[in-house]
């Protein structure tokens, strides 16, 4: 065999070992599948905490979280090691206990729990990785007092004096006689506030108020880390330098932040019932131009109006989206007609949803789609019509057995009156 031959046999061998060692090191973090009772009897096994993900599959934001926080390195390692990790996924009737048991009402919804399955804290909301671990830490730091985490007193201590010097005004004291500047610790503050989850936005905008050019190394970090909600300004300069963003970290990456920026806020609106704010949001994802902006920004809008109660907008906007962008997808056709049958009391809007609902018939003869369907003729006086989807549900129903047999049932007794 001569020298060439070897050579090569020697270079695949040695890819070949890098290959396996570079799988080897590629974390996952590991969320347990069991039911509920298996959860805790290994968390009391183990003396680990229980971290819960409840997500769905229609919920974007929840995506989001699996692709970029709990795909982490990082994330992965600290969760697996101080964790005992489960997902909850409400799509899915089994977990229907779940969501009333624990008034699960946005999503994604981010729980920790005691080995005894005692709950310990509650978030909403899609996080960053830096946010999520501070909760983590947080979490961990409150009920397991033996362990150490890595610089935690000294971070501590340092965000005492950050804290002392900010309420005080900004005034000197011994951080600024070591050498730093106020701009610089208006900075590690901020990021000492978003790691103890607390309010740090008004920081941020104190911090970008002093710097005169936005695309040092120091501030593009910052500016991209800070970028997940539109209350501090940071998002804007974010959007002002996205080519940038998207070129360093990707289209996908870059996009998936401005939804969850978006998203974060829109919560914030709904809860504060702030009209203003969530214009702001909608202004945000215009200007943002991200894939399929038509789909998510009436995804924000429905969470929005829906939650204020504000029906007449969201049946505006519905019938506009679905006609503009020809919406087929019977699941979306079915959710806003259900909606539209429950809240919206114009004729010609239900007509409309009529219509929508015979198309959804057409491309899926499902269950739940010809029960709409009945409703919303019902809900016009078209007994007739109603009645004859009616049985067309329970014909499907008695094929397929997936379905709620109370939701036409209800109707036909309604019918028989």
């Amino acid at each position: 065999m001569n020298h060439t031959i070897i050579k090569k046999i020697l270079l695949l061998t040695a890819f070949c070992c890098l290959n396996i060692i570079s799988k080897a090191q590629e974390i996952t973090l590991n969320f347990y599948h069991g039911e509920w009772a298996e959860v805790a009897e290994k968390a009391l096994n183990e003396n680990k905490i229980i971290f819960v993900d409840v997500y769905a599959d229609y919920c974007p934001p929840c995506k989001t979280m699996d692709r970029v926080v709990f795909s982490d390195q990082e994330v992965a390692m600290f969760q697996n090691e101080y964790f005992v990790n489960y997902k909850v996924n409400l799509s899915k009737r089994e977990f229907e206990y779940f969501q009333s048991l624990h008034n699960i009402t946005e999503l994604p919804s981010l729980l920790y729990f005691t080995p005894k399955g005692e709950l310990i804290r509650k978030e909403t909301g899609c996080k960053d990785i830096p946010e999520f671990l501070g909760m983590s830490k947080q979490v961990l730091g409150t009920q397991a007092t033996n362990v150490k985490l890595v610089g935690f007193n000294e971070k501590n201590k340092q965000y005492q004096e950050l804290e002392k010097w900010y309420t005080n005004g900004k005034q000197s004291n011994s951080l600024i006689l070591k050498g730093k500047q106020p701009d610089e610790m208006l900075r590690e503050y901020a990021y000492l506030l978003k790691e103890y989850r607390l309010p740090y936005n008004r920081v941020i905008n104190d911090y970008l108020k002093t710097q005169s050019n936005f695309k040092t190394a120091t501030n593009r970090k910052l500016i991209y880390d800070f970028s997940n909600n539109i209350e501090n300004n940071a998002i804007y300069q974010f959007v002002e330098d996205i080519s940038y963003f998207k070129e360093q970290y990707g289209s996908n990456r870059i996009n998936d932040k401005i939804k969850t920026a978006a998203y974060n806020s829109t919560i914030i609106a709904l809860r504060e019932r702030d009209f203003d704010l969530f214009k702001q949001v909608e202004t945000l994802i215009v200007k943002s131009n991200i894939p399929n902006i038509n789909e998510y920004l009436f995804y924000l809008q429905s969470i929005f109006y829906e939650g204020v109660n504000d029906w007449a907008t969201y049946a505006k906007i519905a019938q506009k989206y679905i006609t503009d962008q020809h919406v087929s997808d019977p699941e979306i056709l079915n959710k806003v007609s259900y909606k539209f049958y429950q809240h919206v009391e114009n004729k010609k809007l239900l007509e409309e949803a009529i219509k929508w609902m015979n198309k959804s018939v057409k491309i899926e003869n499902e269950y739940e789609n010809n029960a709409v369907l009945a409703w919303l003729y019902s809900k016009l006086g078209k007994n007739k019509k109603a009645q004859e989807y009616v049985l067309e549900a329970q014909n499907v129903l008695s094929k397929s057995k997936d379905g709620d047999y109370l939701f036409v049932a209800r109707l036909k007794e309604k019918l028989a009156e």
